[in-house]
């Protein structure tokens, strides 16, 4: 029953797994050209595909020992001999020396008839094979949440490298202001020390802003191997709707049956399963075929023969008295076993719980993005008021430089905002173990615009 509920799973997860090939053109680089380099590239994706092809040899090393067994053996030696024997002499006393050739070779086989243990292993070989590819399944979803933290984490310093560039220009137009009327007497000194203790501000925030900056890019270059790239910005997160409006109790279903670390203990309680039936079968007869054929040719000698010797039967062995190892391993695997249920029990929970905190996240970050385009609306309309008012000499230019800083840092917790919408989907599919390449259209259309032909 387990096997045929992870090969269903494997079977649904491995519709989206087709490698993406799209490469970069002449324009920014999308989030598809992004994970193509990734597939390419990431070390952490590499290392468990490697893991998945040494995991898929389980199922034949078990298998293996369930197929006959063939050996074959020869010698051949040159024998110099010297036997004093009253028998070869003739009562003489004498020795009696030879040389001679000796040759020997045989060929052996054994079949397993009935193994118990053995068949059981074969079951733990299936269920190890899908394991390794449950743990490629894991990484390579993993990897689509690292690519998309990393990449909307390039856009996110981006925006505030360019706010703190802004805020320094702006900061420096309000100190050459001031030291044009601490110069013609409009002002007292003390108004330049401050402008000047905002400019030296500013230039720190743009330092912090390059350091954040140079330390997002170098976060994704290790993904894609690269710091080479022009990163598409987000148009449309309405791309993202068919994923967002599937309902909460579809994705807590999902998360039961496809979360991996749901599924990766559901395959080690299996085994546990397995391996304590393993253990049981230890107390049953084992039944072995046996046929052998051996030849020693020593006819050269003087007492030599040529004989040939063909064998074939069966072997019967029933294991009587261990000293308690047996008991002992099988109640070992059972406490094993119970251990991994209740793992398995946790696991389920945790996806349960992790679920609706993404999908909460999700519905909190839709409605932070209407929140923050009203803030970048109404910031931008207040900075026009301010500008106008400076201009009738009814506000100052510190009441300016105020409203630019508002309307820039309104506009970055915009950006901000909708990344954290697209991550935050992301999670939400992470968690319920739905994500396949399949999503990677919708996300592309996000910054690419092209599903809907639209932009924010």
């Amino acid at each position: 029953m387990i096997l045929r509920f992870l090969t269903v799973w494997m079977l649904s997860l491995a519709a989206g797994t087709a490698v993406t090939t799209a490469q970069a053109g002449d324009g920014p680089q999308s989030p598809d050209d992004i994970w193509a380099l990734a597939l390419a590239h990431d070390p952490v994706l590499g290392a468990a595909e490697a893991e998945e092809a040494a995991g898929l040899n389980a199922y034949r090393l078990r298998r293996a020992t369930l197929l006959p067994t063939v050996t074959a053996t020869g010698s051949a030696a040159r024998i110099d001999s010297e036997i004093e024997s009253e028998f070869f002499t003739a009562g003489s006393g004498g020795k009696l020396e030879q040389n001679y050739d000796a040759y020997t070779y045989g060929l052996s086989l054994r079949q397993p008839l009935f193994r118990w243990d053995l068949l059981n292993r074969l079951e733990v070989g299936k269920v190890e094979v899908i394991a390794a590819e449950v743990r490629l399944k894991r990484v390579r979803q993993e990897l689509v949440g690292r690519v998309a933290t990393a990449y909307t984490g390039v856009l996110a310093a981006e925006d505030a490298l360019q706010t703190a560039r802004a805020t320094k220009t702006a900061v420096s137009r309000q100190l050459s202001q001031v030291r044009d009327q601490v110069d013609v007497g409009a002002i007292a000194v003390t108004g330049l020390r401050e402008a000047e203790a905002e400019q030296d501000l500013a230039e720190a925030s743009l330092i912090d802003a390059q350091l954040a900056l140079d330390d997002a890019v170098d976060q994704l270059a290790r993904m894609i191997g690269t710091a080479s790239f022009d990163l598409a910005h987000v148009k449309n997160v309405e791309a993202l709707e068919p994923i967002v409006s599937v309902p909460l109790a579809d994705w807590l279903a999902a998360s039961q049956e496809r979360n991996t670390n749901v599924v990766a203990a559901r395959l080690a309680a299996e085994l546990a399963r397995l391996d304590m039936r393993t253990n049981e079968a230890d107390r049953y007869p084992q039944l072995d075929l046996a046929a052998s054929y051996n030849r020693n040719d020593t006819s050269e000698s003087v007492i030599g023969q040529d004989a040939e010797e063909g064998r074939i039967g069966l072997e019967l062995t029933i294991p009587l008295y261990t000293g308690g190892v047996t008991r002992a391993r099988i109640e070992s695997a059972r406490a094993t076993y119970l251990q991994r249920t209740e793992e398995l029990r946790r696991a389920l929970e945790l996806a349960e719980s992790e679920v609706r905190t993404a999908w909460r996240t999700v519905r909190a970050s839709k409605r932070r993005i209407a929140a923050r385009r009203k803030a970048v609306a109404s910031t931008a309309a207040a900075l026009a008021a301010v500008r106008d008012g400076y201009e009738v000499g009814s506000r100052t230019l510190s009441d300016v430089l105020a409203a630019e800083r508002a309307a820039l840092q309104a506009q970055q917790s915009f950006n901000q905002a909708r990344y954290d919408y697209v991550v935050a989907v992301i999670d939400l599919k992470l968690a319920a173990g739905t994500v396949t390449d399949n999503d990677l259209p919708l996300i592309d259309a996000v910054f690419t615009g092209k599903e809907t032909g639209s932009s924010e």
